[in-house]
């Protein structure tokens, strides 16, 4: 077939935004669908390279599996192997479990569906420590080119071309619609199967099979699509986000984009858009493409890992694109054009000895033998964590039968509760601490995911309404509970998200089935509702505000420190104190009764905060400090409960 260089160029554009993306330039925000347009440049060419081979009698299974190995493979096992090199002395043993079964699935070809396992979600935080993630699409191709030639080959043998464009066209249809009806109840399915997501590669394949006989179209129309077809691009490149829904209906806007552009230079290679993609330039880029995209994310990956305060863009792009031109030209060209007997032998060898130590670092759970034992010491979780966590995990007929936990000084009855969601959990180490100093107890009724609001549930869980319940007939019905300790993780329910959150949609239980309330609207009703009630049954309230939220793992980075022999005392981190300000906002109805505590300015007291204090970790995660963060806050629940006895 023809050589069209402003593939290359649409290439060269679709990896560009993928690693603009992964190096969070804003501007890029929606990146991500360069994949969706190296889906459709796959699509097109692997079916006009098939389609001219049936109608010329030259086509070959073996040949073109061949080939595929030839492109495919030499490079990504170079990748594979240069990256567990790295992560031998970089990633944390768990982290090394998961690489390893990385690279199991992906020399299997099924990476996609191994992520899909592992992060719970692309936009998912946990996505940023698997160096091998982004193999996820070689999945998807690899599996399209499993079902492809052999649809092409056999309804072109049994039938004739015309029943085999109806074929793709059915399929097209059906992904499509799975696609559609499985983004909006199963996202991170959709976002990773073959099924939702062969469409977009059908799509490109589309084009190569109406285009066989091509019909003529004006220089006017070619213009106009190819344009279109650009705006497409830049426009979902731009402005769509980690929040958009995706793939389903908005994958269209860059999938008929790409349409677009390849089916104007089919007709017309001279329009002003197909002209500038064939630019010098933006050809090369789209030559060594593959190789960019293979190592762009281990780069990013351990380039953060290791430099987790100094990373520089420039270095990052300076790095990879270096490494980039001299695999595609030492590693992917090489073997490319000339896959030799002693190539062959190296490559096999290589990807044994890959299968290798990636079966003994899944044997020996990553190989935690390799660290030191200060190391191992400081990825202990039980040190970070509340004591007596069984408290956090007891079932409602256990707080229907007044089987809940109290902490503080013994003996005494309790004076007060601390209600709420494992962010309250968090808190109990300190407000155990003032509580025994101050010889006071409290109940601790507290549920993951069960944030304090009254008349509230979200459809995958109504057991934290029921939980609330429950707790407030505790509350109300112990005379001895004067004083009520509100927490919670307040930005989840309100904006439907957060920090390792997936999206969350919440429902009042007392609006009518025809009301349809945003998740704004139904956490401050739940919200004041909660307070409302409280207030009326004579109890002290003091609403504490939320943890602030670093948006990544500050143990992994604690302990890699160390393993690096890196100082502590650098840890700092930019902070989000999510909709405190709002909180503050709704508690001026209750001032009487409410008390708002900003226990997040005291941990941090600026938006820029040291997340290390006297050689201790303040967080334990993202979003929730440990047993040392809370236990700063011991003395001003220490000041509370002097004042309340």
């Amino acid at each position: 077939m023809k050589y069209r260089p402003d593939i290359d160029g649409l290439r060269a554009l679709a990896v560009i935004s993928v690693i603009f993306y992964h190096l969070d330039i804003q501007l890029f925000s929606g990146g991500y669908v360069g994949v969706d347009i190296f889906f459709v440049i796959s699509g097109y060419l692997i079916t006009e390279i098939i389609i001219k081979q049936i109608t010329s009698k030259t086509f070959s299974f073996k040949q073109f599996y061949y080939k595929r190995f030839k492109r495919i493979v030499p490079i990504l096992v170079f990748t594979m192997s240069m990256s567990f090199f790295v992560a031998y002395f970089v990633l944390l043993p768990k982290e090394l479990d998961s690489f390893a079964k990385s690279i199991i699935a992906t020399l299997i070809t099924v990476p996609n569906i191994f992520f899909w396992t592992q992060t719970g979600g692309y936009f998912e935080l946990n996505a940023k420590s698997l160096p091998l993630m982004h193999t996820w699409s070689l999945g998807i191709e690899e599996q399209f080119y499993m079902f492809l030639p052999f649809t092409l080959w056999l309804s072109n043998k049994y039938f004739n071309f015309k029943t085999c464009r109806k074929l793709i066209v059915i399929y097209f249809i059906s992904s499509l619609c799975l696609s559609i009806a499985q983004t909006e109840s199963q996202p991170e399915l959709s976002f990773y199967m073959i099924h939702t997501r062969a469409w977009e590669l059908l799509a490109g394949a589309l084009v190569s099979l109406y285009t066989q006989k091509k019909k003529p179209i004006t220089p006017y129309l070619a213009e106009l699509y190819s344009l279109t077809g650009i705006s497409m691009i830049f426009f979902t490149a731009l402005t769509f986000t980690n929040q958009t829904i995706f793939p389903g209906v908005h994958a269209l806007i860059p999938v008929l984009g790409s349409v677009m552009i390849i089916y104007s230079g089919i007709h017309n290679s001279n329009t002003i858009i197909n002209k500038a993609l064939s630019i010098k330039p933006l050809v090369f880029i789209g030559l060594i493409s593959y190789s960019l995209y293979l190592w762009h994310w281990p780069v990013i990956v351990f380039s953060q890992m290791i430099y987790t305060e100094h990373n520089s863009v420039n270095t990052i792009l300076l790095c990879l694109v270096t490494i980039s031109i001299s695999s595609y030209f030492f590693i992917e060209k090489t073997f490319r054009e000339n896959l030799t007997r002693a190539k062959l032998i190296i490559l096999s060898s290589l990807i044994f000895s890959l299968i290798a130590i990636s079966l003994i670092a899944i044997k020996f759970k990553g190989i935690p033998s390799r660290l030191s034992n200060e190391v191992l010491d400081s990825l202990e979780t039980s040190q970070y964590m509340p004591n007596h966590r069984s408290c956090h995990r007891l079932l409602n007929k256990q707080f229907l039968e007044h089987k809940y936990c109290t902490f503080g000084a013994d003996n005494n009855q309790p004076s007060f509760v601390l209600l709420g969601d494992s962010h309250a959990e968090a808190l109990k180490f300190g407000l155990s601490e003032a509580a025994t100093a101050t010889n006071t107890s409290g109940i601790q009724l507290t549920r993951a995911g069960c944030r304090p609001l009254l008349g509230v549930y979200s459809r995958k869980n109504r057991e934290c309404q029921k939980f609330i319940d429950i707790s407030l007939d505790i509350i109300i019905k112990n005379k001895s509970i004067k004083t009520v300790f509100l927490a919670g993780y307040w930005s989840v329910p309100y904006h439907g998200h957060g920090y390792r959150n997936k999206r969350l949609k919440i429902y009042d239980a007392f609006a009518n089935e025809s009301d349809t309330y945003t998740n704004e609207v139904v956490f401050i009703k739940g919200f004041d509702r909660l307070l409302s009630k409280l207030v009326s049954e004579g109890k002290k309230v003091y609403l504490l505000a939320d943890t602030p939220e670093l948006g990544f793992h500050p143990r992994k980075i604690y302990s890699r420190k160390i393993m690096l022999n890196q100082p502590l005392y650098s840890m700092t981190a930019e902070v989000s104190y999510g909709i405190n300000p709002l909180i503050k906002t709704l508690v001026e109805k209750h001032k009487d009764a409410v008390t708002y505590l900003p226990i997040d300015k005291i941990i941090c007291p600026t938006p820029f905060c040291h997340i290390i204090k006297e050689g201790k970790l303040i967080f334990r995660d993202g979003d929730h400090i440990s047993k040392y963060g809370s236990s700063l806050l011991s003395k001003s629940f220490e000041n509370i409960l002097k004042s309340i006895q």
